[in-house]
């Protein structure tokens, strides 16, 4: 049996992180976000980070750490959009149109958007909805769900064994009336 190494093993963590390293992200790995590029609005594991200090262009860029975010929230990293638009000069996607369940640049939802009255900022939008009361609440219709189908597979199966004893019944009719003709 084949060893899995360390780089696999990251891949193939299904462990929920917070925020990913974006480097990691594109390269279809799972590891967990330490520090935050204010110049690239990227996300770096302590590994990708030493490769991105590497780079001349990049090295003057202020990297900030989990311990320096002064965002109210002390010790996490700001919740800034990472993806891309390829659309328009690679700005952030971080505008989403709840109307057409689309996400896109600021110039995507200028352009594409302009009618939609239900256009959102992300991370506002992230800040200002509590993902616990959303899970509650599709909890609570999901048990409201399963009760109803558990009561109405109660009802089926209280049928299918009437149906089954009025077969049995009309079967002992049929075989009576056959001894009544002869």
């Amino acid at each position: 049996m084949a060893a899995i190494s360390g780089s696999e093993m990251e891949r193939q963590s299904d462990e929920p992180f917070r925020l990913l390293c974006s480097p990691c992200k594109r390269k279809e790995r799972n590891k967990e976000a330490d520090k935050y590029c204010a110049d690239c609005h990227d996300y770096y594991c302590s590994d990708c980070v030493k490769c991105h200090d590497d780079i001349p262009a990049m090295s003057g860029h202020k990297i900030l750490d989990k311990d320096q975010v002064k965002d109210g929230t002390s010790g996490t990293l700001p919740v800034t959009p990472t993806q891309r638009c390829e659309r328009h000069g690679f700005k952030p996607v971080d505008m989403f149109c709840q109307s057409r369940d689309n996400v896109g640049c600021s110039t995507c939802m200028a352009v594409d958007h302009r009618s939609c009255n239900d256009v959102f900022y992300v991370p506002e939008y992230v800040l200002d909805h509590d993902p616990t009361s959303q899970c509650d609440d599709f909890q609570q219709k999901m048990q409201a769900v399963t009760g109803e189908i558990e009561f109405q597979l109660q009802i089926r199966q209280r049928e299918i064994k009437r149906l089954f004893k009025r077969k049995e019944e009309e079967v002992e009719n049929i075989k009576q009336f056959r001894i009544d003709i002869n």
